[in-house]
């Protein structure tokens, strides 16, 4: 079995919370969580990139795509 470390279980815990409760506090938490990440030396790609995965494995078939499509975009924009 592969051991799934710190910061993946991490930004496991904020996929949960980006689909369970969406307010303004919850929007608060989850940004102090990234901030977090980035503190301790995680690169931003890579919080995104697992942040994506984490989050189709919680999503419904019909949204997949439309997550997909724009993530093929960001590479673009974080080149910039």
């Amino acid at each position: 079995m592969i051991q799934i470390t710190d910061w993946e279980q991490f930004v496991s815990k904020i996929a949960n919370d980006i689909v369970g409760e969406q307010t303004p506090k919850r929007l608060y938490e989850i940004r102090q969580s990234l901030y977090e990440l980035i503190v301790n030396c995680i690169p931003s790609d890579i919080i995104l990139k697992q942040l994506v995965h984490e989050l189709a494995k919680k999503l419904d078939q019909t949204l997949k795509p439309d997550v997909s499509s724009s993530m093929r975009f960001y590479p673009l924009y974080h080149a910039r």
